[in-house]
């Protein structure tokens, strides 16, 4: 993720640098595709397909998972945990029934499973939203967002 800001100042940089010449009596620089080349390939990402910026596969939340095989879209999760299985990343992943809907049922679920942590008779993994090793308010946050909605978005659609 580091790198792809760095990529994004970098070429920023060199198109402020484009502009700011054209606005001054200077001969009008060319872009210099080598130097641009350069800059990709110096922050390590390699173009390949849709990105406007790195021509690289999308990636909507800067985790480093491409959109088309990221298991949670709009949230970074690097590691990619579904504890359920479904398909939605525990990030992104507050419909602990599956039903497709975060709703009152989710929330009592995760109220059964407040305050425990791995090895306590009351953890859920399912109701750990962010893989903490314990259910408290962070999780909580994640349903009140994304309350009566869709889990999600993943490269998947909800079907319950």
């Amino acid at each position: 993720m580091d790198n792809l800001i760095e990529l994004r100042l970098c070429l920023l940089a060199i198109c402020l640098a484009t502009a700011l010449a054209a606005n001054s009596d200077e001969a009008r620089p060319q872009a210099d595709s080598v130097a641009v080349a350069e800059v990709i390939s110096e922050a390590g990402v390699h173009p390949s397909s849709t990105d406007p910026v790195t021509r690289g596969p999308m990636d909507s939340d800067g985790d480093g998972v491409p959109d088309d095989i990221d298991n949670c879209t709009n949230v970074p999760n690097v590691d990619q945990i579904d504890v359920d299985g479904d398909g939605f990343g525990n990030r992104c992943d507050p419909d602990f029934d599956n039903n497709c809907s975060v709703n009152f049922l989710d929330i009592i679920r995760y109220r059964a499973s407040f305050g425990s942590v791995i090895g306590d008779p009351g953890y859920d993994p399912v109701v750990d939203i962010d893989s903490s090793g314990a259910i408290g308010f962070i999780d909580y946050i994640a349903i009140t967002v994304t309350f009566f909605g869709q889990p999600g978005p993943s490269t998947l659609e909800c079907v319950p």
